[in-house]
């Protein structure tokens, strides 16, 4: 049985779209996070936290993830020779 599409490693570009959407959102919500906890820590809010420590493993998965999609990045191939030459 081949592997689903989503895991073949097919370069699909509406896989790069959903991956940097994803990626981007996930970046804003962590940083989000982790700013929360410094504000909850500062106006001592019962059981905050400053740091918590499963928040670099995170930050470094979304940073890994960013790299390796920057990574399999390539130009796109010039699209001139599919443009129909006059006759």
């Amino acid at each position: 049985m081949p592997p689903p599409p989503c895991c073949s490693g097919v370069a699909d570009p509406w896989g790069f779209t959903l991956a940097t959407v994803l990626l981007s959102s996930s970046a804003v919500v962590q940083l989000d996070y982790m700013t929360a906890l410094l504000f909850q820590a500062a106006a001592q809010v019962p059981g905050a936290t400053a740091f918590d420590p499963q928040e670099p493993f995170i930050a470094a998965a979304i940073t890994g993830a960013a790299i390796a999609l920057l990574m399999n990045l390539r130009r796109a191939p010039a699209a001139h020779h599919l443009v129909p030459q006059p006759s």
